[in-house]
Formats: structure tokens, C-alpha cells, sequence
């Protein structure tokens, strides 16, 4: 029983809070609705309060701009024609000013021109001349190079020859060398020969004087 009388109690809670918005949402709309027909009354009142003000300020400009016309339309007449008297004054001054710098422009163009041929000879000139001594530096670089090499291969070629002539002369000396060596050589040889001969022999004299002083001491 209790939980059925909570629920009637939210329900009915739920139904009040739900028309309670439902008559803010309501009353909200109908504020806006009447401060927006109050805005627009306002608006079209201070609309045609302005629009009269605008009306007189008009009326009142336009017979103030009705007086100042007379005196503007001369004054821009007077202008006009002080403009054509000074339009036709300032031609002719510039048809003067043209001429006359024509003509001087004429005169230093002559002279820039007159200038302007001298540096090109001078420059030409200049410039034949370096590539003459250019060329001739090519010239002179390229025949020392070929000197040069003349002169390498001719010292290559002494060197060879030198070198040929000192091989050959090294061949003989070693040769000779060799061949006293040799010469040496047989001749140690012989010597040791000798020596050993004469070293047998007197090993054998000496031998046979022992055999025979024993032989004679010996008693019969």
C-alpha cells in the first residue's frame, strides 16, 4: 500500500512540475511576444519623429542650398574659364620646355655618343691587346713545355747512357775482382798445399829418426 502511494505521490509530483514548466514556457512567450510589440511601437514612433526631422532638415537645406547655388554656379564658371586660360598658357610652356630639351638632350647625346665610342675603341683595343699577350703567354707556356720535355727526354736518355756505361764498368770491375779473387783463391790453395806437404814430410823425417834411434838403441 505504501509503495502505491509513492508512486501516486511522484506521478502527481511529475504532473505538477510538468505544467508548472508547461505555464513558464507559456508565460515566457507571451513577456516576449508583448515586449516585442512594445519595441516595435517605439520604433515606429522614434521612425517617424526621425523621418519629420529629416524632412524639415531637408526642406530647410534645400532652400539654404537654393541661395548658395547662384553663387556656386559662377564661381565654377570663373574657374572653368581661369582653368582654360591656364591649360592653354601651360601648353605652350610645355611645347617650349620640350623643344628645349630636345634640344639639349640632343647635344649630350652627341656628346655621351662622341664619349661613349672612345671607351668602346679603348676597351677594343685594350681587350686586342690582352688577348695578344694572352695568346702569346699561351705561346711561350706551351714551348717551354715542349723545351721541356725535349730536355727530359734527353737527360732521360743521358741517364740511360750514363747508366748503361756504369753497369758495364761495375761488369769489368766485378770481373776483375772476381778474377783476383780467384787468383787469391789458387794461390791460398797452393800455399796450404805446400804447408801440408812440408808438415807431412817432416812428420815423416821425424817419424823415421825415432824408428831408427830405437832401432839402434835397442841391445842385441
Amino acid at each position: 500500500m505504501k509503495s502505491v502511494i509513492l508512486v501516486q505521490n511522484t506521478w502527481r509530483q511529475f504532473l505538477c512540475k510538468k505544467t508548472f514548466l508547461k505555464s513558464i514556457s507559456a508565460a515566457k512567450i507571451i513577456q516576449a511576444h508583448c515586449r516585442r510589440v512594445y519595441a516595435r511601437r517605439r520604433w515606429l514612433a522614434l521612425t517617424c519623429s526621425v523621418r519629420k526631422i529629416q524632412r524639415r532638415w531637408r526642406l530647410h537645406a534645400f532652400m539654404k542650398q537654393r541661395q548658395k547655388s547662384a553663387t556656386i554656379i559662377q564661381a565654377q564658371w570663373r574657374c572653368r574659364c581661369g582653368f582654360n586660360i591656364f591649360r592653354q598658357v601651360l601648353f605652350s610652356a610645355i611645347v617650349i620646355q620640350t623643344s628645349w630639351r630636345a634640344l639639349r638632350d640632343s647635344k649630350k647625346f652627341a656628346s655621351y655618343r662622341s664619349a661613349a665610342v672612345s671607351i668602346q675603341a679603348s676597351w677594343r683595343r685594350y681587350s686586342a691587346r690582352l688577348n695578344y699577350e694572352l695568346d702569346i703567354l699561351e705561346i711561350v707556356i706551351a714551348q717551354s713545355a715542349i723545351r721541356r720535355m725535349l730536355a727530359q727526354r734527353r737527360a732521360q736518355k743521358r741517364r740511360s747512357s750514363i747508366k748503361i756505361l756504369q753497369n758495364s764498368a761495375r761488369r769489368y770491375l766485378a770481373s776483375i775482382q772476381l778474377q783476383n779473387l780467384r787468383c787469391k783463391r789458387e794461390d791460398n790453395l797452393r800455399r796450404c798445399c805446400a804447408a801440408t806437404l812440408v808438415q807431412v814430410s817432416s812428420k815423416i823425417m821425424v817419424c823415421y829418426s825415432c824408428r831408427h834411434n830405437m832401432l839402434n838403441n835397442v841391445p842385441l
